[in-house]
């Protein structure tokens, strides 16, 4: 099952849902090739902080 499928279904069983995906800042971070071990750390950096910015975002659940 895919997410999109995933994310209907729960909302269906009347689940609030938000999806988070990386942020411009994340993505520039992971560059083109995920598995190029020179990203990690970067990408980990940036990916916490995006995290530390999101509740604010979805404080409303």
């Amino acid at each position: 099952m895919d997410l999109a499928s995933q994310v209907e279904a729960l909302r269906k069983q009347g689940s609030h849902v938000e999806v988070i995906t990386p942020d411009a800042d994340s993505r520039t971070a992971m560059g083109t090739n995920q598995m190029d071990p020179a990203t990690r750390i970067p990408a980990a950096r940036a990916g916490f902080a995006q995290g530390k910015q999101e509740p604010t975002r979805v404080t409303f659940f």
